[in-house]
């Protein structure tokens, strides 16, 4: 699952670890981005892929007639099913520096900012939808790796930046991408850093909650 994130990049930074992109707008670093906040989103549109200002969560109605944000949405119903439901939405790439997961110890949640090894910069898989006023988008999620099952037990579908982006026009390629994303996960090396408490709350936007708390030590592999 991802429930929060953080973006320290500019659009110049952006640019220069993904050339091909175009973008419409300025990136500012944000370190605590939450569902319904307007985030940066990487989507082919007319044959190019483009970095565009998106809502984080899809408007949907529940079975209860309730009206929520689809902030995460599962790989596993979309690969139930062998179809790619155009309701839904069509694939995007969302550029993160880190998620955030909290581990449960006694009554305290302590954060952990999760990281690539190998990179500071990554995109999340997501699917976004149209509508004739806004743009919003999902972050797929699919079962977590070894080193974020202890705390939890979903995990953003990730990618590399150097990533091949060229997905087929048709929902059944973008299905095939789907697949092979998946597939990627397994050479994905995560970082985990437990960082300020600071994060709790979404109104703590500052780069100071994402310094490392070494108050308890992490007991993970």
């Amino acid at each position: 699952m991802c429930g929060r994130f953080n973006l320290s990049y500019t659009t110049s930074d952006l640019s220069a670890q993904l050339p091909h992109v175009l973008w419409d707008f300025e990136q500012i670093p944000s370190f605590n981005i939450a569902p319904s906040h307007q985030i940066s989103v990487i989507s082919e549109m007319a044959g190019e892929f483009r970095g565009s200002r998106m809502q984080w969560g899809i408007p949907i109605t529940t079975s209860e007639n309730r009206s929520v944000l689809m902030s995460n949405t599962r790989t596993e119903g979309i690969l139930e099913r062998e179809i790619w439901n155009k309701g839904t939405g069509r694939i995007c790439f969302i550029p993160a520096s880190g998620f955030y997961e909290w581990d449960k110890v006694s009554k305290e949640r302590i954060p952990y900012n999760v990281q690539l090894q190998e990179s500071g910069l990554f995109l999340m898989l997501g699917i976004f939808r149209e509508t004739s006023s806004f743009l919003s988008c999902s972050v797929l999620t699919c079962p977590a790796g070894a080193r974020l099952e202890k705390i939890h037990h979903r995990s953003p579908v990730i990618l590399t930046t150097d990533i091949d982006l060229k997905i087929e026009k048709s929902h059944m390629g973008e299905m095939d991408f789907l697949k092979k994303a998946l597939d990627y996960q397994s050479k994905i090396n995560l970082r985990l850093t437990k960082v300020s408490p600071k994060i709790n709350s979404v109104k703590n936007n500052t780069p100071d909650c994402l310094l490392e708390d070494n108050t308890q030590q992490m007991k993970l592999l």
